[in-house]
């Protein structure tokens, strides 16, 4: 018995010394479990409390990766850029820290751009945005949304805007997205022009149901040389 308790230690012992060297060990928690992401170049901070959640600016992400539930990216948005960084970079620093759930405290955060850049990142992470316009501070935030306690489902269901109208709950979906664009790319320019939410740049307005959102929407951005 003592010589096979002695092999298998032995064998524990060497496979977490070979996951450490192949980088296979486990990436540490957060000390919150909410990270909000911001620009220092022009702070729009979500209306929560301060000691809730660990603060980042985009412009230093800390120096090794960790992981944190939920990450809010917030700042002035639009499309392709959010918090003055455009979505590619926005991406990499959400993954960074590998979320549950990520919320995008920004205008016209449910674009397909900064969706798809968010899928690209291989992150199995449900995502809480706007189609429209929100204005300071963004997002309300109920009890739930910092309960230990809460699922994540209930942290979801309890952001919100004031009034209160449909955003996007959704869980990233590459093929899903891959399929609003060519639906997209099909679409006359005069159908385009009908349901535009923004002129500039050309943001495309379509119906795009999610959790607990029938009535949810999402935007495409349209190249401008399909209106000439």
């Amino acid at each position: 018995m003592t010589y096979r308790l002695s092999i298998g230690l032995a064998i524990g012992v060497s496979l977490v010394l070979i996951a450490v060297g192949l980088g296979w060990a486990a990436v540490p928690r957060s000390p919150k479990p909410v990270v909000i992401l911001y620009t220092q170049k022009d702070p729009i901070l979500p209306k929560l409390p301060k000691d809730c959640c660990l603060w980042v600016p985009l412009e230093k992400l800390p120096d090794q990766a960790f992981e944190a539930q939920t990450v809010i990216v917030a700042g002035h948005g639009q499309p392709p850029y959010f918090a003055e960084h455009n979505v590619h970079q926005v991406a990499k620093a959400v993954a960074f820290f590998n979320p549950e759930l990520v919320v995008m405290n920004s205008c016209y955060g449910a674009s397909l751009d900064i969706l798809s850049a968010l899928a690209e990142q291989n992150m199995d992470a449900h995502v809480i945005a706007p189609a429209f316009r929100i204005y300071y501070p963004g997002f309300e935030y109920g009890p739930a949304f910092l309960a230990p306690e809460a699922s994540l489902m209930d942290k979801i269901k309890s952001v919100h805007t004031e009034p209160r109208y449909p955003i996007l709950r959704w869980r990233l979906d590459s093929a899903a997205l891959q399929k609003v664009q060519q639906q997209v790319d099909q679409m006359s320019i005069a159908d385009i022009k009908s349901q535009l939410q923004r002129v500039q740049p050309p943001l495309l307005r379509l119906k795009f149901p999610s959790l607990f959102e029938p009535e949810s929407e999402i935007l495409v951005p349209v190249p401008v040389e399909r209106f000439k």
